[in-house]
C-alpha cells in the first residue's frame, strides 16, 4: 500500500497482510473483493486495473471518501477517549442485570 496526492492507494494482493491483525483475522478474499466493489458503487474508491503480470489492481480514495477522513479521524479520538468509562458502565450495567 503507498499513499499519493489523490488519496491512499491500495493493492488488493497485498492489502491483507498490511491490515493489522485482530483486524484481518477472519476477511476472506471474496468479502474484501465484495466491500471493495461495494465502495466503488458508492464512488468512495475507484478502481485501476494495471497491465501487469501476475494482473493487479488498485483502488485509490475518492474525494467523497478523503472527505471522511477527519470524521473518521475524529471518531478514533472520541472512542478511545471513551472507551475505559464506556467498558466500565458496561461492567456495570451487566453485573446489575444479572442481580
Amino acid at each position: 500500500m503507498r499513499a499519493r496526492r489523490s488519496g491512499l492507494i491500495v493493492n488488493v494482493s497485498s492489502v491483507q497482510g498490511f491490515i493489522p491483525a485482530p483486524y484481518a483475522a477472519g476477511i476472506s478474499q471474496k468479502m474484501l473483493s465484495q466491500t471493495l466493489r461495494s465502495l466503488e458503487r458508492d464512488r468512495l474508491v475507484t478502481r485501476t486495473v494495471l497491465d501487469l503480470r501476475p494482473l493487479s489492481v488498485e483502488y485509490a480514495l475518492t474525494p467523497r471518501a478523503e472527505s471522511l477522513v477527519p470524521i473518521a479521524i475524529a471518531l478514533k479520538a472520541w472512542a478511545e477517549a471513551n472507551l475505559h468509562s464506556i467498558e466500565k458502565s458496561n461492567a456495570k450495567f451487566d453485573r446489575s442485570a444479572q442481580s
